[in-house]
This record gives C-alpha cells, sequence and structure tokens, in this order.
C-alpha cells in the first residue's frame, strides 16, 4: 500500500544556505582585509619615498659616509700591515755599507730590486776584498743569501773589479734586529 498525500508540504532545509551565507560573508571580510592592508602597504610605501624625497640629500650624504667609513678601515688595516711588513731600509744600508771598506767611493748602486732583494753594485774592487765582504754579508742576521751577478774588468791593467751582488733578505722581521 501507498500512502499518498497531496496537502502535505514538505519542510525545506536552510541549513545549506546559512553555510552558504557564512562562507560568502568570510569570503567579503577576508576580501575586505586584504584590500585595506594593500591599502595600508601603499601608503607607507608612498610616505616612505616621499621621505625619501625630502630627506635625499640626508641619504646621498649618510651613504658617502658610511663608504668613507669602509674605506677609512681598509686604509688602517692597509697602513697597519704596511707597518708591519716593511723593512727597516735605514738600518740595513747602514749594516750592508759598514760591511764595505771605503764605502763612500765603493758603492755605486744600492737597490731594492724586489720585496725580499737587494742589488749591490760595487766599484775598485779587489776579487779577494770581494769575497771578504760577501762573507761579512752572509753573518748579518737579516741576509739569508749573496750572489755574485758579475764581475767586470774596468781597465785592462788594472786588478780592480765591478762587482754585482745581490743579496737576500729574510722576511722575518725578527732576524732583522741588528746586534749593536
Amino acid at each position: 500500500m501507498i500512502n499518498v498525500n497531496f496537502f502535505e508540504r514538505k519542510k525545506i532545509n536552510i541549513l545549506p544556505y546559512i553555510a552558504g551565507g557564512i562562507f560568502f560573508l568570510l569570503l567579503l571580510i577576508m576580501g575586505l582585509y586584504f584590500f585595506f592592508i594593500r591599502m595600508h602597504h601603499q601608503q607607507t610605501i608612498e610616505d616612505s619615498h616621499a621621505w625619501l624625497d625630502a630627506h635625499a640629500e640626508e641619504v646621498v650624504l649618510s651613504r658617502q659616509m658610511n663608504r668613507l667609513d669602509r674605506l677609512e678601515k681598509q686604509s688602517l688595516d692597509v697602513q697597519t700591515q704596511l707597518r708591519e711588513n716593511q723593512y727597516l731600509m735605514d738600518t740595513i744600508a747602514e749594516e750592508i755599507s759598514s760591511v764595505v771598506p771605503e764605502e763612500a767611493t765603493r758603492i755605486t748602486s744600492f737597490t731594492l730590486a724586489e720585496p725580499n732583494q737587494i742589488t749591490l753594485i760595487l766599484e775598485d774592487t779587489e776579487a779577494t776584498m770581494a769575497q771578504t765582504i760577501v762573507n761579512d754579508l752572509m753573518i748579518l742576521p737579516f741576509t739569508t743569501n749573496v750572489q755574485f751577478l758579475y764581475a767586470e774588468n774596468q781597465s785592462a791593467e788594472d786588478s780592480q773589479l765591478s762587482w754585482e751582488l745581490l743579496i737576500d733578505i729574510t722576511p722575518d722581521q725578527n732576524a732583522w734586529e741588528v746586534p749593536q
């Protein structure tokens, strides 16, 4: 048996309508939130640009000061490093010239050839005297090696030669302390 009632009224389920309404309401709230957040950030960016435009000279000056401070620090570091690694050339030159007898007339050239090498040219020097000078140079605490580069005869009848010596200097500054 089938029971049919034509006058019965069906109930409408409003739960889907409520859920849909809440969803659209939350979607509207989120849209408004993102819209206002975007407007706020855009206003902050515009304010920052306006401040930068108003203070552009100060910003450029500040950047230049930062760059100069960085360059000054680098310069101080380089100066410190140079002071630590510099040669005591006055002491070295005095000690080398003290080894050579009559240094004013014999030494014609004294040159720092490379960072750790000195080229010394001696004039009017006999072979035995040159050998004595080389031995005396090897005794100095700051020399590691002395090499003859060449010997040139200045005149045919004379036993005096022109000598070129290459003196290697130790980079260890503790060895540069010359005993008094």
